[in-house]
């Protein structure tokens, strides 16, 4: 779950940005294990443009290739 304020204090929308689940985490304490997740938030261009994109020539704006 996100912390709604770390947007609105940023003055950012929420809408404009996936969330992506990078690793997974498992903390140990004692007798119990607790699991959890590590998730970063990438703006929704970004996720489509360059994440999913099945376009290696992308065409960016410095005229550089993906490499």
């Amino acid at each position: 779950m996100y912390q709604p304020f770390f947007f609105s204090a940023l003055g950012y929308d929420r809408n404009d940005y996936t969330k992506i689940r990078i690793a997974e985490t498992v903390t140990p304490w004692k007798d119990q294990r607790s699991r959890g997740s590590v998730e970063i938030y990438v703006r929704n261009d970004i996720y489509k443009n360059v994440l999913h994109s099945p376009d290696t020539g992308i065409a960016w704006p410095d005229g550089a290739k993906r490499r």
